[in-house]
């Protein structure tokens, strides 16, 4: 299913892939507030509505809901 909800992944965000995990384990960091976002939602660009789109957003937005 592809375009329904943005989902919240365990993965600190990171520029790109440099010192990545390559075990499946978490990419967690000591000092990082974003996490990574997977997917997408019906009210955003069509592009982002699949599976490999990927975005951050802080920690604490979670709260907001």
């Amino acid at each position: 299913m592809h375009g329904l909800v943005w989902e919240w992944c365990s993965d600190d965000w990171h520029d790109n892939y440099q010192d990545a995990p390559n075990n499946g384990t978490a990419w967690r960091s000591v000092w990082r507030e974003t996490k990574v976002i997977c997917g997408g939602c019906w009210g955003t660009y069509a592009h982002n509505c699949r599976s490999a789109s990927r975005s951050y957003d802080t920690s604490y937005a979670l709260s907001k809901f």
